[in-house]
């Protein structure tokens, strides 16, 4: 999380490039490579001698890349840039089922409360048309006015 959060602080790196560029990004050498100098010369001081930005595919919404940093040069082959590529492809998958579910959670709930909110207003607007011998619609009105003045959602009024 450390080495993570300095690419965040300096808003630049190679996981960064991997999420705009959608591929995976490596920075063979902290002591050699000058892409990113105030990155690797942390990184450095930090222990890390190589970095490698890998990005998971999430669709259109959202975004997300894995950092892998290793101690030392020569790490990163073309080998275990491809493993990391197929671990991002799952992950990713994962990740993206995560947020679907999480998505789907959240509009259950907002679908139950709404749910509850008809219910009261329902029967807020059957006791105005009981009181006024009015229509749904007016009652509703009567409702919709009294909670505009009051400045308080319609479901929580007292009847």
């Amino acid at each position: 999380m450390r080495l993570d959060r300095i690419e965040q602080q300096l808003g630049d790196g190679p996981c960064l490039e991997a999420l705009q560029t959608l591929s995976p990004v490596l920075l063979p050498d902290t002591g050699t490579d000058t892409r990113w100098p105030l990155y690797s010369k942390a990184l450095t001081a930090a222990g890390s001698k190589s970095v490698l930005g890998v990005p998971l595919p999430l669709g259109e919404d959202s975004s997300a890349a894995l950092n892998c940093f290793a101690p030392d040069t020569g790490l990163f082959t073309d080998g275990v840039i491809n493993e990391a590529t197929v671990f991002a492809g799952m992950a990713a998958q994962a990740l993206s089922l995560a947020v679907r579910i999480s998505a789907t959670e959240l509009l259950v709930a907002d679908l139950k409360s709404a749910l509850e909110s008809r219910t009261v207003i329902g029967m807020a607007c059957g006791i105005i048309m009981e009181q006024n011998n009015c229509s749904p619609e007016q009652a509703f009105t009567t409702l919709l006015t009294a909670s505009q003045h009051r400045n308080q959602k319609s479901a929580t009024l007292p009847t």
